[in-house]
């Protein structure tokens, strides 16, 4: 599946939020409770008193926002319907789903759940071997990547340096059923003030990178360096935790528990003291 497919830009309308359309013509008939909810879908403020509430919501009006429902209202449960009814009219196989709205944490959030399998071999394999075609089009000159690196290991080489580099930032990660994914900030090689949003989407037990996108230039395929980096830092926190990830809440306590003295027990008749006198 290609992340950069448009049924993946998925926007919400009034009509698929309850609560988000105005009941009556006017809007000073509506309650409080029914102008607090018509605000909480459109990610605004939704306390004060009647007047504050009533400016709140004829600003949004004026200000031609009032169409633009917040994808996350209600935890993003009408998003996650509609993207399901998306992916469905797509045909896209169920086996690649779309990255979550919800449920993100600072990485790693879910270590007892990351793929142990993942390696080095899985990171060639989505970068190198899997590649079929590429368009020119999808490269330009404002990409770290040329249209001849795609077909090569140099995207490796290139991501490789992106991670050790400290380019890759913000790591965040969750799991849903069967999936791991994985999202960063990665910065641009030549412009420090260039920030790519990169995702990565693997299988929780063999480790098999599943799906990818960054918002470069280059990566209309998920493979280009960005990606690369980020699987990277995946790999080096796996490589460094010994593929050993379980909490250590579940481990024997390993601290306050005194100094072990290095002498065999013996009898008291058998012991021996020297004086520490000089």
């Amino acid at each position: 599946m290609a992340a950069s497919e448009p049924f993946q830009y998925i926007e919400l309308n009034e009509n698929e939020v309850p609560g988000a359309k105005f009941v009556y013509e006017s809007i000073e008939k509506h309650s409080n409770t029914q102008l607090s909810r018509w605000l909480e879908c459109r990610g605004l403020c939704k306390t004060g008193n009647r007047s504050e509430i009533l400016k709140r919501v004829h600003s949004c009006i004026s200000a031609g926002k009032d169409k633009e429902i917040d994808v996350g209202v209600d935890c993003g449960k009408w998003y996650e319907l509609k993207k399901e009814s998306k992916l469905q009219l797509a045909g896209v196989p169920s086996r690649v789903p779309l990255l979550p709205y919800c449920g993100w944490g600072k990485f790693p959030s879910c270590q007892e759940k990351m793929p142990k399998l993942f390696n080095k071999g899985h990171i060639h394999h989505h970068i190198v071997e899997s590649v079929q075609f590429v368009n020119a089009k999808d490269v330009s000159d404002e990409s770290d990547d040329d249209i001849e690196d795609l077909h090569t290991a140099k995207p490796m080489q290139k991501g490789l340096k992106f991670f050790e580099s400290g380019h890759v930032k913000k790591m965040q990660d969750c799991v849903k059923s069967e999936h791991y994914f994985l999202k960063s900030k990665v910065m641009a090689s030549m412009r420090t003030n260039v920030e790519y949003d990169v995702t990565v989407t693997l299988s929780v037990h063999s480790g098999f990178v599943k799906d990818a996108s960054c918002t470069c230039i280059a990566s209309a395929m998920g493979r280009c360096s960005h990606v690369t980096g980020l699987l990277y830092a995946l790999e080096n926190f796996l490589s460094l935790s010994g593929k050993d990830l379980t909490s250590c809440t579940s481990l024997p306590c390993t601290w306050n528990r005194g100094r072990q003295k290095q002498k065999n027990p013996k009898r008291v008749q058998e012991l021996s003291y020297s004086s520490k006198k000089t």
